[in-house]
């Protein structure tokens, strides 16, 4: 359980750097949306953005079943946050390669792995595992269910099919976090999980998965 401190000022993620760091300046960020004290004027076009030369705060991979925009989400404004968001949060070793180059570039040290409860895709894997359909999203997803099974098999069934979905999708940005860790060339860059509530926005910050066995972009040793 995470204890967030809400800082008083209501403005966007940059004036708060220089305070806070990123996840922290996030987290504050994310309880702004949450009550509703959300104070951002967005500029037509051109710059002012975010300002001359300011460096975004943070990668986020996301799910494209979010539903709320990830910038929302965190109170930014365009530009603040580098975005990708597609299946799953699904990640492999291109998308490991372009966030590593803006990382470097843009001098970020912070990744986010942003999934949902109600995972539309975590179901689709769940509820599909027989089928060859979009394996590539289903493998790493089933390959924590197996652990699930395996650590946690007689307190996983007792759940709730809902709740079976989230514990699952838990695991897996659990176990995505440790796989982006081990993966990153620069180990100076902190990445970090999340789920959040579509209905809401709230979110439960996750930790990396402690395993036995090592795993590289969901496929177990």
């Amino acid at each position: 359980m995470f204890v967030i401190a809400v800082l008083p000022w209501l403005g966007c993620l940059s004036s708060l750097t220089a305070m806070a760091s990123p996840i922290d300046v996030m987290k504050n960020g994310n309880q702004l949306f949450v009550q509703g004290k959300r104070q951002i004027e967005y500029p037509a076009s051109g710059p002012g953005l975010i300002g001359d030369n300011t460096p975004p705060l943070a990668v986020v991979v996301a799910g494209s079943d979010i539903i709320i925009p990830p910038e929302l989400l965190f109170h930014s404004k365009p530009g603040e946050l580098i975005i990708f968001q597609n299946a799953g949060p699904v990640v492999d070793k291109s998308m490991i390669d372009s966030i590593q180059y803006y990382c470097k570039e843009r001098s970020i040290n912070t990744i986010v792995l942003l999934g949902r409860t109600g995972s539309t895709i975590t179901k689709f894997a769940f509820e599909k595992k027989s089928s060859d359909k979009l394996s590539v999203i289903k493998t790493p997803i089933l390959a924590s269910l197996l652990e699930l099974q395996r650590d946690d098999g007689i307190a996983f069934r007792k759940l709730a099919p809902d709740q079976q979905v989230d514990a699952l999708t838990k695991r897996y940005i659990g176990n995505l976090v440790a796989d982006f860790k081990e993966a990153l060339s620069d180990k100076k860059v902190e990445v970090y999980g999340a789920l959040v509530q579509p209905e809401n926005g709230k979110m439960e910050w996750l930790g990396p998965v402690k395993r036995k066995t090592g795993a590289r972009f969901g496929k177990r040793q």
